[in-house]
């Protein structure tokens, strides 16, 4: 203790520093250092760095580094494999994305799926939104041995974690949901295809991908479907049009392998009423195309119905379209539309 208070008296970093590599220096004597240069205006970095890795730091001071830092002492707590729960979540604190503390508590294996969870809001974008996503911390998580079914289900919302997701031992039906439903509301292609190419990709799911995928998915989930569940296919629901054209992939000579061709289409959208709303084209799968309708269009909820007519040629679709819209005037186009009252 004389000691102690002998490096405060005359501000001896060099003499702390060597106090507190003692392991067995009383507790009073960790306050005494910590106190006398840790805090105010004469405070030393280093000596609440030494104090945060002492084991005979009170719980006290352990929470007064985890709430006033500095960050180099907050990451030498967070890396204490005697580190308390209550301590760890308290190093999480506010943050929207992961500094060096938060990396320290995804790595260390004394952490609790508990603190996991929290560190996942971040990974995730769940607490800056989805430009905060941060899916190489996700993987820090990922790889702790704490890691749980829970911890696992929120970041299979990271599409980018899809790989990773998948492959994890603790995946399950619901979790590989989890990934699936990303992959779709964040149009990543990526994701698609890695769930397609899962073990929990079934023909439900590869007819989705025909509709709400992405062009490549889509393509990709046609050949599976022909190639895998071909037996199934009048079990989909799937539009006339669009089974036929698996069923023409599954005959062709080049099976799975072929290309469904684009299909020109034109298509008008009916409120409960018959008034019509809408009317457009497309050269993709036409569900597909109803799908970025249903993302991008207030007025998608008002749709009762929808009619749909294919062309031999992209030229006869275009002329089509631009006929019908000045001809039948729909409430909501407004390209080539001449009414007034929209």
């Amino acid at each position: 203790m004389e000691a102690a208070q002998g490096a405060v008296a005359a501000r001896d970093l060099d003499q702390a520093r060597r106090l507190l590599t003692d392991v067995r220096l009383p507790p009073a004597a960790v306050r005494v250092l910590y106190e006398g240069m840790g805090l105010g205006t004469g405070r030393k970095v280093a000596v609440i760095k030494a104090v945060a890795s002492h084991p005979q730091a009170s719980s006290e001071i352990l929470s007064d580094i985890a709430n006033s830092g500095p960050e180099s002492a907050e990451r030498h707590l967070a890396s204490n494999p005697q580190l308390e729960p209550g301590l760890a979540n308290q190093l999480v604190g506010d943050r929207i994305s992961a500094g060096a503390t938060q990396i320290a508590l995804a790595a260390n294996s004394a952490v609790t799926a508990d603190t996991l969870g929290w560190l996942s809001e971040i990974a995730t974008g769940f607490r800056g939104g989805p430009e905060s996503r941060d899916p190489k911390f996700g993987r820090t998580i990922l790889r702790h041995p704490q890691a749980d079914h829970e911890v696992i289900g929120y970041l299979a919302a990271v599409p980018e974690l899809a790989r990773e997701i998948l492959r994890h031992p603790l995946c399950d039906s619901n979790t590989a949901n989890t990934v699936f439903e990303a992959s779709i509301e964040q149009f990543h292609e990526g994701a698609q295809l890695r769930f397609l190419r899962s073990e929990f990709a079934d023909a439900y799911y590869a007819a989705r991908l025909l509709s709400e995928g992405s062009e490549v998915a889509a393509k990709e989930a046609a050949r599976v479907i022909a190639s895998r569940w071909h037996a199934q296919i009048d079990d989909l629901g799937l539009e006339d049009w669009s089974r036929d054209e698996l069923l023409r992939i599954g005959r062709s000579r080049k099976g799975p392998h072929a290309i469904p061709e684009a299909v020109p289409t034109l298509y008008r959208h009916f409120d409960a009423s018959g008034e019509l709303l809408y009317v457009g084209l497309t050269v993709r799968p036409a569900l597909q195309r109803q799908h970025e309708h249903l993302k991008g269009k207030a007025w998608w909820n008002e749709i009762a119905n929808i009619s749909m007519v294919r062309f031999d040629t992209v030229e006869e679709l275009e002329v089509a379209e631009v006929n019908a819209i000045r001809s039948e005037q729909p409430r909501y186009n407004v390209t080539h539309n001449g009414r007034r009252d929209r």
